[in-house]
């Protein structure tokens, strides 16, 4: 089979990939007591998560020194995580 040379054709980009599922890029850091632990800031619910959802973002987002906590929460009757952003 011969191919046939095609001359100064576009290279498409790159495709984007699959949106993120949770808003991490959203959150800003919690601001912090006079220790250095956080204390409040920007939070998601996630319904019936599981911390190693912030597990797996913490990996994800290593390179860049931002990092992710998780607590058991309950909203409007429903058990689930909270997510912040402390770093």
């Amino acid at each position: 089979m011969a191919f046939k040379i095609e001359r100064n054709v576009i290279i498409p980009p790159l495709p984007q990939g699959r949106k993120a599922k949770y808003p991490w890029d959203d959150l800003a850091v919690c601001k912090k007591d006079r220790n250095g632990e956080p204390v409040s800031g920007d939070c998601f619910f996630i319904p019936g998560g599981k911390a190693s959802v912030v597990s797996s973002a913490n990996k994800r987002y290593k390179k860049e020194d931002i990092k992710f906590t998780a607590r058991q929460l309950k909203k409007d009757g429903i058990d689930g995580i909270g997510a912040w952003r402390i770093e």
